[in-house]
């Protein structure tokens, strides 16, 4: 094989592995079907939607959009467990479970919240249930789900 088609099957096989993350796609959330409590973000109450793209084996860029369709936030998800700080102060330690689970742990001033994000097995839904408070304000997350669909 040569050094060119070698590079080509390498450069193929990691595009077909990132084509397979059922996390990757525009996800919008389902008013109808998620659960909040009176402390959740007045944002989460609204037809916000987040898109996530493959930027390496285990690495998402997300990007946040409001109900008019406006960026309201991008970072990166790193799933090696290593913790990290943002330009906020908060840190940040993100585990992939398994293909279909990750963990998201977040730690600030006012508390720690966990997210346990889950993509169904048919693809089109993802689950988010948070523990915990949340890590600027201080307020109880328990019990919080939202549930997102695919675009």
């Amino acid at each position: 094989m040569t050094n060119s088609r070698f590079a080509v099957a390498i450069l193929l096989t990691a595009t077909l592995a990132f084509a397979e993350d059922p996390f990757v796609g525009t996800w919008k959330l389902d008013l109808n079907k998620t659960k909040i409590n009176a402390t959740a973000p007045k944002s989460w109450k609204t037809e916000i939607s987040f898109k996530v793209e493959a930027v390496g084996p285990n690495q998402h860029h997300v990007t946040g959009f409001s109900a008019d369709g406006k960026v309201t936030e991008t970072h990166e998800n790193i799933f090696d467990g290593k913790e990290r700080q943002d330009a906020q102060g908060l840190s940040h330690r993100e585990i992939r479970i398994d293909e279909r689970r990750v963990r998201i742990t977040t730690k600030g001033p006012k508390g720690t919240l966990v997210s346990n994000p889950v993509v169904s097995d048919h693809g089109e839904t993802l689950t988010e249930a948070f523990e915990g408070n949340s890590p600027l304000g201080g307020r109880p997350m328990d019990g919080v789900v939202l549930v997102w669909r695919k675009q």
